[in-house]
């Protein structure tokens, strides 16, 4: 169902998600995550993270693409809920600079959307196996 190279890539796409957010956490320094967020550097894991999301649900669960998406909109809304309730450095940043964290918080949500969409027009156009045929009936 799911061949060897996928499950690399989203092995990959698993370790530097998570490896960016060790780094993030506990190594960077401040003027580090200053440039991190200048250039929004966390945009291409947010687009990745929609990526893997998304492939996981439709190629191991065996979602539809519909509720592939939706499930992926329920978890980017419930990380940055996470981050602001349980993490006192976006609590701080949401409570000064309440407008710019809505912007960063609604593109950071947009990029796993867009991640997410990106994969199901890949599995659209280049994946056919029953898994996408069934789903799509």
């Amino acid at each position: 169902m799911i061949n060897i190279k996928q499950k690399h890539i989203f092995a990959i796409i698993g370790i530097a998600l998570f490896s960016w957010m060790i780094y993030t956490q506990f190594f960077a320094s401040r003027e580090e995550l200053k440039f991190i967020d200048h250039y929004h550097f966390d945009k291409i894991l947010h687009f990745l993270g929609g990526i893997m999301i998304t492939g996981v649900a439709i190629r191991y669960r065996g979602l539809s693409k519909v509720s592939a998406l939706i499930l992926l909109i329920l978890l980017g809304v419930g990380w940055e809920i996470f981050e602001v309730l349980f993490l006192s450095d976006v609590r701080d940043f949401y409570e000064k600079f309440y407008q710019y964290w809505l912007n960063d918080t609604l593109g950071d949500i947009m990029a796993g959307i867009i991640g997410g969409l990106c994969y199901a027009v890949f599995c659209k156009i280049y994946i056919r196996d029953s898994i996408f045929q069934r789903n799509n009936a």
